[in-house]
């Protein structure tokens, strides 16, 4: 991913803002050309680190594992069940199957919660460096904005001095 892109996208919707027309009798609200802006957020939206998908795709997934591991756990339970009354002529055989049952709901759970602590820390390791990565960017960007300001300012006093860092 080229962080140089964010960074102009960036910085284009900043000179967007700064460049806006204020709204008559507010000095914080601004007329923007809500097409152009809504265009260059989804170009970021669809540019985002791979991380952040992979993220959203996990978030998207964790219920459906869920799900699918309680059906899973309730399918055993039912066959459990059914193969407990079979096996009801014996009560030594019942009470084994009975217990047996309660051992793979058990199981079950613990594979459920297993399963579940496990995409969610893959979520949040995901998460931290997706933040991470964007802090990063904010900040490089935030000082590159500081540089130009700083050269705006320079460049409105006299042409004796040199710019030196850019």
């Amino acid at each position: 991913m080229n962080e140089k892109y964010f960074e102009e996208t960036i910085a284009q919707i900043y000179e967007m803002v700064e460049n806006a027309k204020s709204v008559a009798f507010s000095q914080d609200k601004c007329a923007l050309d809500r097409n152009a802006v809504l265009n260059l957020l989804d170009e970021l939206n669809e540019r985002l680190p791979s991380e952040l998908k992979q993220a959203r795709m996990m978030l998207e997934h964790n219920d459906e594992l869920v799900t699918a591991a309680k059906r899973k756990a309730e399918q055993i339970l039912k066959d459990a069940s059914e193969r407990a009354r079979k096996l009801v002529t014996e009560h030594e055989v019942y009470l084994e199957a009975k217990a047996q049952a309660n051992e793979m709901h058990r199981a079950s759970q613990q594979k459920i919660a297993e399963m579940r602590k496990a995409a969610i820390d893959f979520v949040d390791e995901s998460l931290r460096v997706t933040e991470e990565t964007i802090a990063q960017s904010l900040s490089d960007v935030r000082s590159t904005r500081q540089k130009f300001r700083n050269i705006k300012g320079a460049s409105n006093k006299p042409n004796t001095a040199i710019i030196e860092d850019v």
